[in-house]
């Protein structure tokens, strides 16, 4: 376990974001003012040497409980004249952020914690899932290129558009599905875990129903390219300041039907207290599988062609 430091201002809008662009000396900014914040940071900070008036000066920190809800403003100083002026408000206005206005960058971002604060130690722990993972990968083709890629093969830039669409992706309970805490797996984990789980799946199909929504019931025949990957370790980390509480994870289901199947596959993700959970890694896919498919369910194999062999067709 390790120690962090809980900053909690006593009044409210005590913490305050500027984020900076600049061209050349001129510059403007982002306010924006969290209503209430405790902020957890690495180091106890010196508080002798705090003017609540200047505010604390924070690097880097993390929101105790999720980021909570901000509100935001831009600030333009006088020396900016009209016409840039008015670019810069209609793209806030239009975004809610500055995406491009030429000449201007953006710079550094500022974040400060003002008045008077209470400053605690408080546990820090680190909750890892394992879990395997299924990736679906799916583009809709034409009966033409469905014939044409049976015959002649999967052009290379298509394979590759084909590794930018998952259909499905997500985390699968099985046996292999563990969480630890600092590095210690929970006692009895499957005995507390399994039953949340069922309950969330009753909970999916009660709100949801348990008929499958299959989009695959068509007369008109429909065709594709599916790529399927099936991963059997990745993680996901969290870090909570507090002692663990199985009772604050909660488990969200997500059901999806396969293109060109009458079955379903259940994946879930997990958040704590609100809190999601963060991809860590994974060492790519122990098994995939790729090949056309029709809305029937008729499955055929296919070679891919590089890019090479279409130059020299």
């Amino acid at each position: 376990m390790a120690k962090k430091y809980l900053i909690a201002p006593k009044k409210k809008s005590a913490l305050i974001q500027k984020e900076f662009y600049r061209k050349g000396k001129k510059f403007f900014y982002i306010e924006t003012v969290w209503d209430k914040a405790e902020i957890v940071v690495d180091k106890k900070p010196n508080l002798k040497a705090f003017n609540p008036t200047e505010g604390f000066l924070l690097n880097t920190f993390k929101f105790k409980s999720g980021e909570l809800d901000s509100k935001s403003k831009l600030i333009l100083p006088e020396n900016i004249v009209d016409t840039e002026a008015k670019k810069i408000k209609n793209e806030y206005r239009k975004y809610g952020y500055i995406f491009d206005i030429e000449g201007w960058e953006s710079a550094e971002t500022e974040i400060r914690v003002f008045g008077d604060l209470d400053v605690k130690e408080i546990p820090c722990h680190l909750i890892t899932l394992f879990s395997s993972e299924i990736e679906v990968l799916l583009m809709k083709i034409t009966k033409d290129q469905y014939q044409s890629y049976l015959s002649e093969g999967l052009p290379q830039d298509q394979y590759d558009e084909l590794e930018q669409n998952a259909e499905i992706s997500g985390s699968i309970y099985d046996e292999s599905t563990i969480i630890d805490i600092d590095g210690t797996e929970i006692p009895n984990f499957h005995k507390l875990f399994k039953p949340k789980y069922i309950h969330s799946v009753k909970e999916y199909e009660k709100k949801y129903g348990t008929k499958l929504n299959n989009k695959n019931k068509k007369v008109k025949i429909e065709y594709a390219v599916v790529g399927e990957r099936w991963i059997k370790r990745s993680w996901f980390t969290l870090e909570i300041f507090e002692e663990f509480d199985i009772n604050k994870l909660n488990i969200e289901i997500s059901r999806d039907v396969y293109f060109g199947k009458t079955d379903h596959v259940d994946t879930f993700s997990l958040n704590y207290a609100g809190k999601e959970f963060e991809f860590k890694e994974n060492y790519g896919a122990d098994s995939d599988d790729y090949y056309l498919m029709t809305s029937a369910g008729e499955r055929n194999h296919f070679d891919i062609i590089d890019s090479d062999e279409e130059d020299l067709d």
